[in-house]
């Protein structure tokens, strides 16, 4: 994470995109339940007040849609431009006869697949990270007050067995890995 100190106002704007982009999905699927319900009853006022509603969230996460592109690119873009400056130097310094064992081009593809690799991981996955863990704390909330207290329980118990089985595979399959292909 220590290149997006360099682009924290794009980067910002584009997890604020994010959570917007989660915060209008629920509406859109809230919005289609009272449309359904609406014509279930064959309320047409309703029906249409919802209507227009849903059109607007439409026309709202088109733009945010938008938005969130443009920071997106502005976002990679810098941070490329920035690894590079920070890593291309260090190429350029190494030994020549190394880089030359390995190939010129090789080392040239290696090093931008690296860039491209570390700029998509940082800008998508901690945006990811922060919308899905909203997600779970909507999906807690939701359960905790439209259900049994016993069902928000026993789904709080699941969710954290999942968690911790998942951890202890993932740190198991890091642990093998790691050991199958390590250079002695």
């Amino acid at each position: 994470m220590y290149p997006v100190k360099f682009i924290k106002m794009d980067y910002s704007m584009m997890l604020i995109s994010g959570i917007i982009d989660w915060i209008l999905s629920i509406f859109i699927i809230q919005i289609l339940a009272f449309i359904v319900w609406s014509i279930q009853s064959k309320n047409m006022f309703d029906f249409n007040h919802w209507i227009i509603l849903f059109i607007i969230i439409v026309i709202i996460n088109i733009i945010n849609v938008y938005i969130s592109s443009i920071y997106f690119a502005k976002s990679y873009s810098k941070l490329a431009y920035i690894l590079s400056n920070i890593y291309l130097g260090k190429f350029i310094k190494l030994d020549n006869n190394k880089i030359e064992s390995l190939w010129t081009w090789k080392a040239n593809s290696i090093l931008y697949k690296w860039n491209d690799n570390w700029s998509s991981i940082v800008i998508n996955n901690f945006v990811d990270l922060i919308v899905n863990l909203l997600a779970i704390l909507y999906a807690f909330a939701t359960i905790l007050f439209t259900v049994w207290f016993k069902y928000f329980i026993i789904v709080s118990v699941v969710f954290v067995l999942i968690i911790n089985i998942s951890y202890f595979w993932m740190t198991k399959t890091l642990i093998l890995s790691v050991q199958k292909y390590q250079v002695v």
